[in-house]
């Protein structure tokens, strides 16, 4: 099975588990439906706006780009029931706790396309 160039361009610091065995799995679909799924433990950047400190909220996002392929080669859609799953409670460095998040489109145009 083909699996995709991905990275993330924000992550400081990231790993796969590999506890006994790898943490992945794929599904083949009659319809040609392929699913692969990983787990994955980020540590991510983002700029923070700090105007209205403490009482400030912060968007940060989490940007998976491929190296090599275009949106004509490639397109990622998130699943439309449990897009991703994050821990509860989830706190960052700072000691600020992750309130909600939603997927969205972020393609982008670059030098070597889109």
């Amino acid at each position: 099975v083909w699996v995709p160039d991905l990275f993330f361009h924000n992550e400081k610091d990231g790993h796969q588990h590999k506890i006994m065995k790898p943490n992945m799995f794929y599904r083949i679909y009659p319809s040609g439906k392929v699913v692969y799924n990983t787990r994955l433990s980020l540590t991510i950047w983002c700029n923070m706006e700090l105007e209205n400190y403490p009482f400030d909220n912060q968007h940060c996002c989490v940007i998976l780009l491929s190296y090599a392929y275009t949106t004509k080669e490639l397109v990622l859609v998130w699943d439309k029931v449990v897009p991703i799953y994050i821990t509860r409670k989830l706190y960052n460095t700072m000691g600020s706790r992750l309130r909600t998040y939603f997927d969205s489109d972020c393609t982008k145009e670059f030098s070597t396309g889109e």
